[in-house]
């Protein structure tokens, strides 16, 4: 009788467990996509904004020497870059969402595990 209950009980925290790992896949996958599908809208959005810059600098050059024109988009293109990749960072260290997912994960197993 205790060695079927036993049996039975790991039996449904292996299910549990398979569940959840099945679950955290599925999401990982969707995960991948979207983050593909965000890096192909940043390179779209990159010669984008090269060739806007090269728009304003080529209607600068009326008041502007040619390379000063050049020299002011690429500043500001720097300074754009800088200020984007300085709150990407922050942003990145502020994200706890894999600590997030362990946590739940260790929960679960705690919550199915046998107390004997």
């Amino acid at each position: 009788m205790y060695r079927y209950r036993t049996g039975l009980l790991l039996q449904r925290v292996q299910e549990r467990t398979t569940a959840t790992k099945a679950l955290l896949f599925s999401e990982l996958k969707k995960a991948v996509l979207g983050a593909f599908l965000i890096g192909a809208a940043a390179i779209a959005l990159l010669y984008t904004t090269f060739f806007v810059f090269l728009l304003v600098t080529e209607a600068a050059e009326a008041l502007l020497p040619r390379w000063a024109a050049y020299f002011l988009a690429a500043l500001v293109m720097l300074l754009l870059s800088l200020a984007a990749a300085g709150l990407g960072l922050h942003r990145v260290l502020r994200m706890r969402l894999a600590g997030a997912a362990a946590n739940a994960y260790r929960k679960a197993r705690q919550a199915f595990s046998p107390s004997w």
